[in-house]
């Protein structure tokens, strides 16, 4: 992962995406990821999910919005076809 000093606050497409694949290498687990985010999603309900997500984007050192990354992982297990990246 990139410093925390390369994420900017604010709002960009890509910084969204980049972040929200690290924090799934990290956090959920790329091998199996179709699978695994909505599992943790389930296990820590809508509030633990974005704890989770918060307290690792505080961690890294990353001002983002949980939010984002959320909605985003959500969509790449809807709309990706098992394809990583």
């Amino acid at each position: 992962m990139e410093p925390a000093s390369v994420y900017r606050p604010g709002v960009h497409p890509q910084d969204t995406e980049d972040i929200a694949f690290e924090f799934m290498e990290q956090e959920v687990g790329r091998l199996d990821w179709r699978n695994n985010w909505p599992k943790v999603k389930a296990n820590l309900g809508p509030d633990g999910t974005r704890r989770k997500v918060a307290a690792w984007l505080r961690y890294m050192g990353i001002e983002y919005d949980p939010n984002l990354i959320i909605t985003f992982l959500d969509d790449m297990v809807t709309n990706r076809n098992g394809n990583w990246r």
